[in-house]
């Protein structure tokens, strides 16, 4: 397994090195707080994820309450989507530039495409075990799989396998290659993508054919040690033990190619549960424009326009909006 104590990955017999923390900061670069979306008389129960559409509505996935819950950006007025719940089981989840969603149902392996009224207009069967999907500025969907020689399996509205790529990076233990090579997904403007890896700390950029454009380890002055992942089958069920430090837990692109990093660095249960009050910017390339220290642990994280939403999904719940100039 890599060594990233020595502060370089071996990544595909790739060298990527990490280098020292520095700070660019163009003087007129700033995050002007904006007010808070929504903070009190909060519907959701726990916010896994939430996504923008097109038009600035706000989709916030609930995993606990098993339903989507919209909010109104102009009004603030929240809705459900669905009543009494979602009607298919929600992992993971992505709007389309129509405003529809698209939900992944991780233990089924299944796609759903849903509208704004709850009807689901199709549903497709995904190969390789799925773990997460994004839809590109195509309606193509992007899904990320656990096992196999690639990462990406793209798929056409209709369910029809267009591609696949994305080389998996080999622990030679399948458990540890599922868990390691999970990660965050957002698109680009082009119907490309990017990809952040659990572990090593790597940020892929892939164009809409799958090629690789460029990938970079972002710019920390954490130590990331070493994972530990075990495994053991008790009757029919795999137990998988699993140590490591999550570098990035939100990530999310605007229209000039800037990616937005909410940093952590702690171990991943640690990680998950505070969330992170350090907002990196950074070009395409990894190259840092500007940290920002925030208030309090976000957890999630999305650009619209020149706004960007961080989302705390522990108590106290809290949706906040920032200009960026």
């Amino acid at each position: 397994m890599p060594k990233p104590h020595v502060r370089a990955f071996i990544v595909g017999g790739i060298v990527v090195g990490l280098i020292a923390w520095r700070l660019s900061v163009p003087s007129d670069y700033k995050l002007t707080p904006l007010g808070a979306v929504i903070s009190t008389g909060i519907p959701y129960s726990f916010a896994e994820k939430f996504v923008i559409s097109v038009s600035g509505d706000i989709y916030i996935l609930d995993t606990e309450l098993a339903n989507v819950f919209v909010i109104n950006e102009k009004t603030k007025i929240i809705t459900q989507l669905c009543t009494p719940k979602l009607p298919v089981l929600a992992s993971d989840m992505s709007v389309d530039v129509k405003g529809d969603l698209w939900i992944l149902d991780s233990s089924q392996s299944k796609v759903s495409h849903i509208d704004k009224e709850c009807e689901i207009k199709s549903t497709f069967a995904a190969r390789r075990n799925p773990l997460k999907l994004q839809v590109n500025n195509f309606n193509e969907v992007v899904v990320l799989t656990s096992v196999g020689e690639t990462l990406f399996d793209l798929y056409s509205m209709d369910g029809k396998r267009l591609n696949s790529y994305g080389r998996r990076i080999k622990y030679g233990d399948l458990s540890a290659e599922s868990v390691l090579n999970d990660g965050l997904l957002i698109s680009d403007e082009l119907g490309g993508f990017y990809f952040s890896f659990n572990y090593p700390p790597l940020i892929h950029h892939y164009t809409r054919d799958g090629t690789l454009v460029n990938g970079f380890s972002p710019q920390t002055d954490i130590t990331i040690d070493p994972p530990i992942i075990s495994s053991r089958r008790i009757g029919n069920v795999l137990e998988v033990s699993q140590q490591y430090q999550m570098l990035v837990i939100g990530m999310s692109v605007d229209e000039h190619g800037h990616i937005y990093l909410l940093i952590s660095g702690k171990n991943k249960t640690q990680a998950l549960t505070q969330g992170s009050q350090r907002l990196v910017a950074v070009t395409s390339t990894g190259e840092i424009l500007k940290e920002f220290s925030l208030d309090t642990g976000f957890h999630c994280l999305a650009v619209w326009g020149d706004t960007l939403y961080l989302l705390r999904n522990r108590s106290p719940q809290r949706l906040e909006k920032y200009l960026l100039v």
